[in-house]
């Protein structure tokens, strides 16, 4: 047998298991956490007020990208593009987040 193989085979295993575990938070990581924010704020609306009122101050995303991170281990500043609607207007626009990760995973710092 080919003993490079059996060097080789382990080393991309390892690679891809350290790839897995650790970094920056991905572009589904984020916009993850700004629909789960999002849902939280609409629902606190939801509940401060009933019927039409709370339903046209609903705000919705239509886009989130991320465009870069900066940090390292478990706290990262992101800069990330979110197209957005709310009380009719819908606007474009970068701005920067403080994530990190807990014990329960990613989440956004404020």
């Amino acid at each position: 047998m080919n003993t490079k193989k059996y060097i080789f085979i382990p080393f991309v295993v390892s690679v891809l298991a350290l790839a897995g575990c650790s970094g920056e938070p991905s572009a589904n990581d984020i916009e993850k956490l700004i629909m789960e924010d999002l849902e939280r704020q609409n629902a606190q609306l939801q509940a401060m007020g009933a019927g039409q009122f709370s339903e046209a101050l609903k705000a919705s995303i239509h886009s989130v990208k991320k465009i870069a991170c900066e940090g390292e281990d478990k706290t990262y500043i992101c800069d990330v593009e979110v197209d957005a609607s709310a009380m009719g207007m819908r606007d474009k626009s970068v701005s920067q987040m403080r994530i990190v990760k807990g014990s329960d995973g990613w989440m956004i710092s404020r």
